[in-house]
């Protein structure tokens, strides 16, 4: 074996020695909620899966539909979207409340729509763009967050839907975030069970 091909061996362990396992936190009304540690933060990844019977349409609609995100993702307070660049690309806006004396956080995120042949789904990958617009007085700028929404079609005709985030508020303790980071992703895809059954996203 050459040194080349030692060196990526090595490399390839110890990527897949800092992936973490993911841990079943709760399984609730059809709503199942993992979370593991992440190399480099001390803030955990979460991850919520629910089956729910909608239209594929209806259910990009939903997550794209900001101005509705206070109505059923848990902390949201606000959302707008900020620009459309094309029908797969946008960049949107939200503001999450924390209880006082914490300040709110907002956070700007690219986002970006793939649609997998024959209907069978759809990815909205997001990532963090905090410089895109500028901060808003009194709220602190999430700086750190990628995450996605995947919709995967059954063999019943539902969907599979997952929600998975890692995300980093900053200047609050990791402890605190993390004993109640499983709340946000079950009470959000628990919502969206109800949420996706109204006139506009069938």
């Amino acid at each position: 074996m050459n040194i080349f091909k030692a060196f990526i061996l090595i490399f390839a362990f110890l990527a897949v020695s800092q992936i973490y396992p993911w841990n079943l936190k709760k399984d609730s009304n059809g709503v199942k909620v993992f979370t593991r540690k992440v190399q480099g933060f001390s803030i955990e990844e979460y991850r919520g899966e629910v089956e729910i019977q909608g239209s594929l349409e209806g259910l990009i609609k939903l997550v794209q539909d900001m101005p509705a995100c206070s109505q059923w993702i848990e902390y949201c307070k606000e959302g707008k979207l900020i620009k459309k660049e094309s029908n797969f690309i946008s960049y949107t806006y939200t503001e999450t409340s924390l209880p006082w004396p914490m300040d709110n956080r907002d956070a700007v995120v690219k986002n970006i729509l793939t649609l997998y042949p024959g209907g069978k789904g759809a990815k909205i990958d997001f990532t963090s763009s905090p410089n895109y617009i500028p901060p808003v007085s009194g709220i602190r700028r999430i700086q750190k967050i990628k995450g996605f929404w995947e919709f995967s079609k059954l063999e019943n005709g539902n969907f599979k839907v997952t929600y998975q985030v890692l995300s980093d508020p900053e200047n609050i303790p990791a402890w605190m975030v993390n004993m109640g980071i499983v709340d946000q992703p079950y009470i959000t895809l628990k919502n969206m069970k109800t949420f996706i059954k109204k006139d506009k996203y069938r």
